[in-house]
């Protein structure tokens, strides 16, 4: 087994790039190498990558962080209950949380309470499938703020009116997404056969809301990972 497939199993299986590394004792430059060669090859897809024509939305917009900090600053309430909200909000994907102590590195914040993409699946000449992907950020059950502890987990909503499609499935942020996974959640609510390309394009897209990689390359149809 080369050094991509070794990789391979152990992203699928949700593992961080050092606890790869580790596993394998490989140097992080061979990580890389390795994640390079099956994004090159279509096994895993790019973070960011979209079906074609995909359009998306991000709520709350990146511009309002600076507009909450200055609601915050300016609307005369007590440090307390300013603290209170920033922590709140913070928590819940709002507000960019302040980094309270220099030794922590917090991983990559995209905020965010709300990811959405809508697309229209590719079927040869007939008529597009719209479908809609909204990923919701589910704060940690321990009510811990962003500042000590990142969310892990996003609910997926998935609908297609033209499907008469409506399913969803929690999933875990950052990690790989498999289409086993999307065919197990629309074949428990959809029985008219799902086409290759629905179901590449809805992985993509819960991919994306879910700050994570697509794995697009496995055999669709028996709804393991």
């Amino acid at each position: 087994m080369g050094i991509e497939d070794r990789v391979l199993e152990l992203i699928v299986a949700a593992n961080t790039p050092v606890t790869i590394q580790r596993s394998l004792d490989i140097r992080p430059d061979q990580y890389y190498s390795a994640l390079d060669s099956l994004m090159e090859s279509g096994i895993l897809s790019r973070y960011g990558n979209l079906p074609v024509e995909a359009t998306t939305e991000l709520c709350p917009p990146m511009e309002s962080i600076g507009l909450f900090a200055e609601v915050f600053a300016d609307a005369g309430w007590s440090k307390r209950i300013t603290d209170s909200l920033r922590s709140l909000c913070g928590r819940y994907g709002w507000v960019e949380p302040p980094i309270t102590d220099s030794r922590y590195t917090r991983t990559r914040w995209t905020g965010h309470s709300y990811r959405r993409v809508d697309f229209v699946s590719r079927r040869g000449n007939d008529i597009g499938i719209a479908v809609m992907v909204v990923g919701a950020l589910l704060p940690r059950i321990d009510k811990q703020p962003w500042q000590r502890s990142v969310p892990k987990f996003r609910v997926v909503y998935i609908e297609s009116p033209d499907l008469k499609l409506q399913t969803s499935l929690v999933w875990e942020r950052e990690r790989v997404v498999p289409p086993s996974v999307i065919f197990d959640a629309l074949q428990s609510v959809y029985s008219g056969g799902i086409d290759s390309a629905l179901l590449e394009d809805t992985t993509l897209c819960v991919a994306w809301v879910c700050e994570s990689r697509a794995l697009l390359a496995t055999k669709v149809g028996g709804g393991s990972d």
